[in-house]
């Protein structure tokens, strides 16, 4: 009886080790291309207002109970209204794979940035990631 197990169990595992090869594979689907985002796309999602609500500097976090405002505008430029009501004019420009490239300025002192968008269920997430990974920030968008 034992015997019969055993030869039973060892003709399922060789069916098993000649099929596997052919099963398609999740690695394989994991290495489809895929789909490019163009810059203009993340061109228009950055126009628009912000709202700066944390900051990252090597590690540590900064959450602003009142947060800077940021307006991207069309024409690339740029303006940040900080909590006290004093501005700060900048460019910007929108390169290749999604990186971001701000005139360096008080607030964004490490340009460029990689943008990463995110639908949130209330709202959209804005983050702006320093290419050396010195700095990054979180903002919102603003209702209009």
């Amino acid at each position: 009886m034992l015997d019969f197990k055993f030869k039973s169990m060892t003709k399922l595992l060789l069916i098993l080790m000649i099929s596997v090869p052919f099963c398609p594979s999740s690695s394989k689907a994991q290495n489809k291309p895929q789909p490019i985002v163009s810059t203009p796309y993340y061109r228009q999602q950055l126009i628009g207002k912000w709202g700066i609500y944390v900051s990252i500097a090597n590690g540590s976090s900064i959450l602003y109970n009142v947060c800077p405002k940021i307006s991207f505008n069309p024409d690339n430029s740029a303006e940040i209204v900080y909590p006290d009501g004093s501005k700060e004019k900048m460019k910007w420009e929108m390169l290749e794979n999604a990186v971001l490239d701000i005139n360096a300025n008080h607030t964004f002192t490490y340009p460029p940035y990689q943008i990463d968008f995110k639908q949130m269920k209330e709202y959209m997430e804005l983050t702006l990631s320093s290419k050396d990974k010195r700095r990054s920030y979180i903002l919102r968008r603003l209702p209009e």
